[in-house]
């Protein structure tokens, strides 16, 4: 097949959505598929660096497009970005991309998906919708979008032709499949839950060297000899960081402890606002790790966080906690309990730890309960989870899945729906 896949972040890019796109074009170039993506000439969050147009990788055709480089200061920088990067992203497949057998969409920017639906109709292409995030939902529950206002309907009307007019629909848990049934009145056998996978490979046992590598890796960010708490992705206005940082606050004067931000986001404002309101010294920011050393950077910490706001249960989906789970450290997500986090990870692996938002007494029990695992029990904790993330997610069994039953099976069921037609 000639697959066509549409996300506004593809390699080189570190933004997790760049990195399971990349996965997904890769496997499907080792399959035989002929690949051709459409992305930004930006990078997602440092706006000023700029790809080539146009570049092969790895069998990848790989096809970049201009837009604003305002960043994401505020909802309207966001917007803008998003809008001309659209324009742009239409004008080219219209005008300029052949046909291809198959699309497949995803949720970034908001209208790749109907821009996905609109030329697969086009085409005759099969249509496949890989959901990441129900944006118009979210945008509504932030308050950027006003129920019932004319972009809210407008966006809502897309949204449920997307769906229409998709093959398949993918979703990365239940939560998002139950939203997407209700918010589209589609029937459920369209609907595949296929969640991620890490992007960095498990950590078996920690060795000699990789007791250094990780001791390394504190040194460069001036944390050796601290217990870190860490934080990393994306720093989203609909995640509240409120319970971390009134941990680090009530922390202050504890200089074994600190608190390290890596990633980018509206939220930056809220860590910037609060460390100089408070004159914290225990709370540093970072950006991105590239992927190469994205284990060492989720794998160094003593503690890492998983953080969902209240609202986003079913609208968004964590994909680092599975990077997390492969490092076999323990972590503390603070969310509701009604989430793919709680329900399909923690009840299952009891290798985590689970707040509600503005606990603040129960975050700083888990920093104590962390602190004082002994060598056996972090040992423990390693190998439950990764044996669970080893067994249930890896790309070697997600993408197989995934290429199967969204789109080889419908694509042959297609085909052979058309051949009796014209018979």
């Amino acid at each position: 097949m000639k697959v066509l896949l549409l996300n506004q972040a593809f390699y080189p890019d570190s933004v997790a959505t760049s990195q399971y796109v990349t996965d997904l074009a890769k496997y499907l170039v080792a399959q035989g598929h002929e690949v051709s993506v459409l992305c930004d000439r930006r990078d997602y969050t440092q706006r000023d660096r700029i790809y080539p147009a146009y570049e092969e990788f790895e069998g990848i055709q790989i096809h970049r497009l201009p837009s604003t480089g305002l960043g994401k200061r505020n909802f309207f920088t966001r917007l803008a970005d998003a809008i001309t990067y659209e324009l742009c992203a239409l004008w080219k497949l219209v005008v300029r991309i052949p046909r291809h057998d198959a699309v497949i969409a995803f949720t970034s920017p908001p209208l790749a998906g109907f821009q996905g639906a609109l030329i697969a109709k086009i085409w005759r292409a099969r249509f496949v919708y890989w959901i990441m995030n129900v944006n118009h939902e979210m945008a509504m529950e932030m308050g950027y979008l006003t129920r019932g206002s004319p972009l809210a309907f407008i966006l809502t009307v897309l949204y449920r032709f997307t769906l229409r007019r998709a093959d398949s629909i993918v979703v990365m848990d239940r939560w998002m499949k139950a939203r997407v049934e209700k918010g589209g009145a589609i029937e459920p056998a369209r609907i595949l839950i296929v969640p991620l996978w890490p992007v960095h490979d498990p950590v078996v046992e920690e060795d000699d060297a990789g007791s250094k590598r990780t001791n390394s890796f504190r040194e460069t960010l001036g944390l050796g000899g601290k217990f870190v708490v860490a934080h990393s992705g994306n720093l989203s206005l609909i995640h509240s960081l409120d319970t971390v940082l009134g941990a680090a606050i009530r922390l202050k004067d504890d200089p074994s402890i600190a608190f390290a931000f890596f990633g980018y986001g509206i939220r930056e404002k809220d860590i910037d606002e609060t460390v100089r309101r408070h004159g914290l010294m225990n709370v540093l920011k970072f950006p991105y790790q590239p992927r190469e050393t994205l284990g060492h950077s989720l794998g160094f910490a003593d503690l890492q966080l998983v953080v969902m706001g209240n609202a986003a249960s079913g609208l968004a989906h964590s994909s680092k906690i599975y990077s997390i789970l492969a490092t076999g450290r323990p972590y503390l997500f603070i969310g509701p309990r009604d989430s793919h986090i709680v329900g399909d990870i923690l009840e299952v692996c009891r290798s985590g730890y689970h707040i509600e938002h503005g606990d603040i007494e129960g975050f700083l029990r888990v920093i104590e309960l962390v602190r004082n695992l002994t060598p056996e029990e972090r040992r423990k904790y390693r190998q439950r989870s990764v044996a669970f993330v080893t067994s249930r997610f890896t790309r070697e069994l997600i993408l197989p899945r995934f290429v199967h039953e969204a789109l080889e099976q419908g694509f042959r069921s297609q085909n052979l729906s058309k051949t009796l037609t014209m018979k």
